[in-house]
């Protein structure tokens, strides 16, 4: 006898099926019958490990890693940028010293160095920490997409 949901063969007497749960049927058919049944469709889960989520998850990080080291570098240009511009006016100070001390423009001149080197510093610290956070943070997350697909076999 054959289980009429997914047609394996039934030994006598048992009232289920042990692949698919399936009662038996009521009346035994012969053993030598082959089973007359379409399969039904798999609807069980196409993703029983969860490893769809989790590559997302992956992604998405790498996306965010990639984001802060932008962020981080973006910064770190402005940066140094804001810092060449105080060593030119340092410069241009020195060598025009005589000149802005005469018509008493040396102080205003220097409160300008003083500022932009402010704002080049503290633009310096927070793009190289998002720099090295970005490098980091963008190297575990390929490590986790990597290992992930390995696990998926889609390498």
């Amino acid at each position: 006898m054959y289980c009429t949901n997914c047609g394996k063969e039934l030994k006598e007497g048992m009232k289920f099926c042990t692949e698919c749960g399936a009662p038996a049927p009521e009346s035994a058919a012969p053993a030598a019958q082959a089973p007359t049944f379409v399969a039904p469709p798999y609807t069980g889960p196409t993703d029983p490990a969860g490893l769809n989520a989790e590559l997302a998850q992956a992604n998405a990080a790498y996306a965010a890693a990639k984001s802060m080291f932008r962020t981080g570098l973006i910064l770190t240009i402005i940066a140094g940028v804001l810092l060449t511009l105080t060593g030119v006016l340092s410069g241009i100070i020195e060598a025009n010293a005589w000149e802005y001390a005469i018509r008493g423009t040396t102080t205003g001149m220097i409160i300008l160095l003083i500022g932009v080197l402010v704002v080049g510093l503290a633009l310096l610290v927070p793009g190289l920490i998002n720099l090295i956070k970005g490098i980091i943070r963008r190297n575990i997350a390929t490590r986790k997409i990597n290992q992930i697909k390995a696990q998926m076999n889609l390498r």
